[in-house]
């Protein structure tokens, strides 16, 4: 797998993705693109992992009642979920792994789940005061 500017580009014919900027950027790269028919969704096959990231981000919404105000943190947890999972497609490698050719480091998403309550030490508390504060 090559990084890097793309040799072709499958988009939905979307506005966004004719015109306007990202257009000026696919005629100034020389980047060909190529368009699906209207709803037919299933002729892009990042269709298929943008489908995969919503359920999971709505899973994360559902089962630990986030407040919508924290919707990024919500995006961001997903989208590094998916970077460090193995994909059939990339031979069961992950795609970070793929794309910056190193192991990634996944402690913090084995130690802690997401909107998990944590607790912190407190440097400056004395006694009576306990140490640990929850966070």
């Amino acid at each position: 797998m090559d990084n890097g500017i793309p040799g072709l580009l499958i988009a939905n014919n979307a506005w966004e993705e004719t015109y306007g900027i990202w257009g000026e950027v696919t005629k100034k790269y020389l980047i060909p693109q190529k368009w699906t028919e209207l709803g037919s969704p299933w002729q892009n096959r990042a269709e298929a992992h943008i489908g995969e990231w919503k359920k999971h981000y709505h899973h994360l919404m559902n089962c630990y009642h986030v407040l919508e105000s924290l919707w990024n943190f919500r995006a961001m947890y997903t989208s590094d979920v998916q970077q460090v999972t193995p994909s059939a497609e990339l031979g069961n490698w992950m795609p970070y792994e793929v794309l910056k050719h190193d192991m990634p480091n996944i402690s913090d998403l084995l130690n802690f789940d997401f909107y998990q309550w944590v607790k912190f030490r407190e440097l400056d508390s004395s006694f009576p005061t306990p140490k640990m504060s929850l966070g």
